[in-house]
């Protein structure tokens, strides 16, 4: 589903290259991906709170003129100070997170904690030294593996074994996750094409 949300939202050039978002099909997928985090337990809820409240403000913003600000490249339109544009942000480096979470989780195999080490990657530059310890002492309660693909988050079909859930998630999660975190770069990178990039702290 995730992978169907994100392909949903691309706008591709004929050679295929992804060129810009459409932000309707967008919201839709951030809110997928803020729902499958919310179900991995209370260890998550500061940045599932943090990702409902971004992606909240955001759509609001895009709401007020959805036609003239259909698009990404459209909604960059919008002065670098508009709240629009810092949630946005958020919205996405918050997404990022996930993402790449979520691939660490169905492709390394390593000893350390992946839910950690995303967060190294990803969001961790943008906080300040207290979050940044909350955080980490937060993830590191994240359910293992084998109960985050138990989870209602992650497989939809609530009713298959563990091992045939542990096999469809090992399989799709790195291909929807790679796919979207395309998308997200792109809001990345157009940002910093048009001025819009703030790496403030939060």
């Amino acid at each position: 589903m995730m992978l169907e949300k994100f392909k949903a939202c691309e706008v591709r050039d004929d050679a295929g290259t992804l060129v810009d978002i459409k932000l309707e099909e967008f919201w839709i997928a951030c809110d997928l991906y803020r729902e499958m985090l919310s179900k991995l337990g209370s260890a998550a809820n500061m940045i599932v709170s943090d990702i409902q409240q971004n992606l909240a403000n955001a759509k609001a913003v895009y709401d007020e003129n959805p036609g003239e600000r259909s698009t990404l490249s459209a909604f960059l339109q919008l002065p670098k100070e508009h709240v629009g544009i810092a949630k946005l942000t958020w919205l996405c480096r918050g997404c990022e997170f996930f993402l790449v979470m979520l691939n660490k989780i169905f492709t390394e195999n390593s000893g350390g904690n992946p839910a950690v080490s995303a967060y190294e990657e990803t969001l961790m530059k943008y906080h300040g030294w207290f979050l940044q310890k909350s955080l980490k002492i937060a993830l590191r309660a994240l359910p293992s593996k084998d109960a985050i693909v138990q989870s209602d988050g992650l497989v939809v079909q609530g009713d298959l074994p563990l091992d045939k859930k542990r096999e469809l998630c090992e399989r799709d999660a790195p291909v929807a996750s790679t796919e979207a975190i395309e998308v997200v770069h792109l809001v990345f990178d157009m940002m910093k094409q048009t001025g819009r990039w703030d790496d403030r702290k939060a």
